[in-house]
């Protein structure tokens, strides 16, 4: 099962894994067009930003957010009689995965097909989530994709910064039952800059895997070629041993060298959680 750590206040459970957390994760930053300069023909869910500079002919970077009402359907005629996919053991968890990235391949050759431009350049396509990241040169090739009938929504590729409040009292961790789930046999995704496995909190690792308490590690962004070089990252996931001392650490470099982790990093490694979350028992997404 996914959670989603909102800070360090507490987690909340998310029981439509992939797609609704990244839905919810775009529509809460999609402002409709109605208080911005762009041409009334555009209808959709669009940034002012977005349009305010491919007006002024600048390029830019959005996260195209489609509609896959069509394929939840048929997921969800095939797996009528099934455990939702959250509570499915792996061999079953996978081959549901592996459908979904058919489904959404499908969906979006078909979009790539109606919006060829060459003002528009997909940068990366999230396997298993409806959503494409990518850089727009003209207002040309924006009006293409907002004629698609499959795009629901366009948002800026925005940067985020990193945060840190109280942890430990605001989770509930001293009450006697919350301290009973210690997370063994279970790992934390801890979405952030990165972590320092060779100190001696994590085991003073060489490497990720084995003893050591950081299973996986891998940059999205930028690789800046350290473990985290801001140091944000490794007290979150000392936080985390210290909520669930028995759990292991999967270390996602989202921040880029300009001290920001932007939108299209944080979705490309939800997607991988998704993806992966049975070689590593994923139990918690983290993203302070």
């Amino acid at each position: 099962m996914l959670k989603v750590a909102d800070g360090h206040s507490g987690t909340k459970d998310v029981s439509a894994v992939y797609t609704g957390l990244v839905l919810f994760f775009l529509l809460f930053i999609a402002i409709p067009t109605v208080s911005f300069s762009a041409p009334s023909k555009w209808p959709k869910l669009l940034s002012p930003d977005v349009a305010d500079r491919v007006e002024r002919n600048e390029s830019v970077e959005v996260l195209v957010l489609l509609e896959d009402a069509d394929e939840q359907a048929t997921e969800e005629v095939e797996n009528r009689n099934k455990v939702k996919l959250y509570r499915a053991g792996a061999s079953d968890y996978n081959q549901r995965i592996q459908k979904r990235k058919g489904l959404m391949d499908k969906l979006k050759v078909r979009v790539k097909s109606d919006v060829v431009d060459p003002d528009l350049e997909i940068k990366t396509e999230y396997s298993v989530l409806p959503i494409m990241h990518v850089r727009i040169k003209s207002a040309r090739a924006l009006d293409k994709l907002l004629q698609q009938e499959k795009v629901v929504s366009i948002d800026e590729n925005r940067p985020n910064n990193a945060y840190l409040a109280q942890s430990l009292p605001l989770v509930g961790r001293a009450n006697a039952q919350v301290a009973a789930y210690n997370g063994l046999g279970t790992s934390v995704a801890i979405l952030d800059t990165g972590v320092d496995y060779t100190r001696a909190e994590f085991g003073s690792c060489s490497t990720p895997g084995g003893a050591c308490k950081v299973v996986y590690a891998q940059d999205f962004a930028s690789t800046d070629g350290k473990l985290d070089d801001n140091g944000h990252g490794t007290n979150v996931a000392a936080i985390t041993l210290g909520v669930a001392p028995a759990a292991k650490i999967v270390a996602l470099d989202v921040f880029r060298t300009d001290g920001y982790a932007y939108s299209s990093d944080i979705i490309n490694a939800i997607n991988w959680c998704v993806t992966n979350k049975t070689s590593y028992n994923i139990a918690s997404i983290n993203m302070s």
